[in-house]
């Protein structure tokens, strides 16, 4: 059996993300909003956020393209070596069009090719691993937000769909990970709670009352008339 050392997590809030947001939005060349809305929207990792070029993009079916990633500035493939298709949610699409907008803008004032990455720094390079952080860092400050590390957007994302009761599978394709166990093993402490209240619908309807009254009544061959509640795992 493979040993899967325990991850530590601390996903921000769903109103820490608004906050952050918020804050970066405010912040002054736009470059920092962008790939933070992009991180915290899709969970992709830091270097395919970085890696990520407006030929992944799909405005018309609503997806991004992860193709690849970059580590010390190299472009490289994708962690699993996979390529995988991510949701865009309705405001991640228009923050990207309209940041594809001022790109097509600025290189046709320039007379030069717009860049093909889509997230730029503001001295308009490519981000690098330390300004990315870097600037990341300063907006949590001015946000007065805890302390996280950048990767705790990705699991802010994943925790934001748990929240939201999304199916594990859906959150293992969205996060690209290898198998639904490494999800698990990551986020299913998320799901955790008691959860005796779904056995007990499995129940007959006299038999539950009867239970709450204060007796309980045995039937393991009557037809079963309450319905089964979906519940997955994930993580």
């Amino acid at each position: 059996m493979t040993f899967i050392p325990k991850i530590h997590i601390s996903p921000l809030t769903a109103e820490e993300v608004r906050t952050l947001l918020k804050v970066a939005h405010g912040k002054a060349p736009w470059t920092l909003y962008p790939i933070l809305l992009c991180a915290v929207r899709t969970g992709l990792r830091q270097g395919e956020l970085m890696g990520l070029q407006w030929e992944d993009v799909d405005f018309k079916g609503g997806f991004v393209e992860v193709r690849r990633g970059v580590v010390r500035r190299q472009i490289t493939t994708t962690k699993t070596h996979k390529i995988r298709r991510v949701d865009q949610s309705p405001q991640l699409a228009d923050t990207l069009r309209r940041l594809k907008e001022v790109r097509q803008l600025d290189a046709m004032a320039s007379g030069k090719d717009m860049p093909s990455r889509v997230f730029l720094s503001h001295t308009g390079e490519p981000w690098s691993d330390h300004t990315l952080r870097r600037g990341f860092y300063a907006c949590l400050d001015s946000a007065e937000l805890r302390r996280v590390r950048f990767h705790d957007l990705r699991h802010t994302f994943a925790s934001l769909l748990i929240q939201q009761r999304a199916n594990p599978k859906y959150i293992q394709e969205q996060l690209g990970h290898g198998s639904i166990q490494v999800t698990m093993d990551i986020y299913g402490h998320l799901f955790a709670g008691d959860h005796r209240h779904v056995v007990s619908r499995l129940d007959d309807p006299q038999d539950v009352n009867a239970s709450e009254g204060g007796s309980v009544v045995e039937s393991a061959t009557q037809a079963q008339h309450s319905g089964l509640v979906e519940r997955g795992t994930a993580r």
